[in-house]
């Protein structure tokens, strides 16, 4: 198991320390806003795929989801993700390997269904959360 209970700290440090807040004076910014334009789309599909997962797995709501449904709609987004993470590395390096992680934890999943969005591992809810920060802090957005 991959255990990052830091990760997001990192990020969020690495961001302040290295002035990626102010992303508006870099040349890449152009580039950041496009993938984030193009992220919130599958921000959605992930959030709703982890949403509906989190409700089955308790009882409640309507909506009732298979493992592999939830597996199967995550490497939707996955795939849809990869071009843009790979365009997006190529203006902020640091970005590079999200999907690595993404598609490593639903790889688990499959057969440990804690990967989908445990909090105790580096599960794919945690790896989209990350990601989805780490944009909102270079555009210097807030939620």
């Amino acid at each position: 198991m991959t255990d990052r209970p830091d990760s997001l700290l990192r990020v969020l440090h690495t961001v302040r320390t290295l002035g990626y807040a102010d992303v508006p004076r870099i040349a890449a910014r152009p580039a950041v806003e496009a993938c984030y334009r193009d992220f919130l789309p599958l921000n959605d599909v992930v959030a709703r795929a982890c949403s509906d997962w989190q409700l089955a797995e308790l009882g409640i709501g309507g909506k009732q989801t298979s493992l592999e449904d939830t597996v199967a709609e995550l490497r939707r987004a996955a795939d849809a993700w990869e071009p843009l993470e790979h365009r997006l590395a190529g203006d902020v390096e640091r970005f590079a390997g999200y999907l690595g992680r993404f598609t490593g934890a639903l790889a688990h999943a499959v057969h440990d269904p804690r990967w989908i969005t445990g909090t105790d591992r580096d599960s794919a809810h945690r790896v989209w959360f990350e990601l989805h920060e780490d944009l909102i802090a270079t555009l210097g957005l807030s939620r």
